[in-house]
């Protein structure tokens, strides 16, 4: 089976029995997509763990940071800087209020958090906390712009991020909908 996202861009194959057997990039998104999603049907919880070769570009065009719990790295409506990627502990992710459609979500290492602003330049969407004492590396927008021209592999991999996570959206909208359509 592939170990991470990193290994659709290699073209590596994937063993049943004793036939290796190339798989579509579309089978492999598809697999991506089924794998960890939250009970309940909540937004997918490996959504945002990036391959081990972005993670090594983003290590490399980063700055370590150590950010203690409590921390907020970025709020909503924030002009966007850069992203983070988280080495380790954990970070919240939230919609400002208490919004049902939209939980809080908890990221660990191996996850980014402010990619979608950090690709689009728009003001970050959800707002950053650091709940429990994170080694992050920031990096900066222009840094995140120059990994992905120097490795265009790696932007479907980001495309395939922004996708997932509007698709999610999508999902809890819908969800969110037909709730208060019960309700009244």
């Amino acid at each position: 089976m592939y170990r991470n996202r990193g290994d659709l861009y290699r073209g590596e194959w994937e063993e049943k029995g004793s036939q290796r057997q190339v798989m579509s990039v579309t089978e492999r998104m598809f697999i991506w997509t089924i794998q960890e999603t939250k009970p309940g049907g909540g937004m997918p919880t490996g959504d945002l763990v990036v391959s081990i070769a972005l993670r090594e570009q983003f290590l490399a065009a980063g700055t370590p940071v150590l950010k203690r719990k409590g921390t907020i790295l970025f709020s909503r409506g924030d002009p966007v800087t850069g992203l983070f990627l988280i080495r380790s502990g954990r970070v919240s992710l939230v919609l400002d209020g208490a919004n049902p459609a939209f939980p809080p979500r908890t990221l660990g290492a191996g996850a980014v958090v402010g990619l979608p602003a950090a690709v689009g330049g728009s003001p970050y969407s959800l707002t950053a906390k650091v709940v429990e004492d994170a080694e992050l590396a920031f990096v900066p927008c222009q840094a995140v712009a120059e990994c992905l021209k120097q490795n265009p592999a790696l932007c479907f991999e980001v495309m395939d991020i922004l996708s997932r996570e509007i698709s999610g959206t999508r999902s809890a909208l819908k969800r969110g909908s037909a709730r208060l359509a019960r309700e009244n």
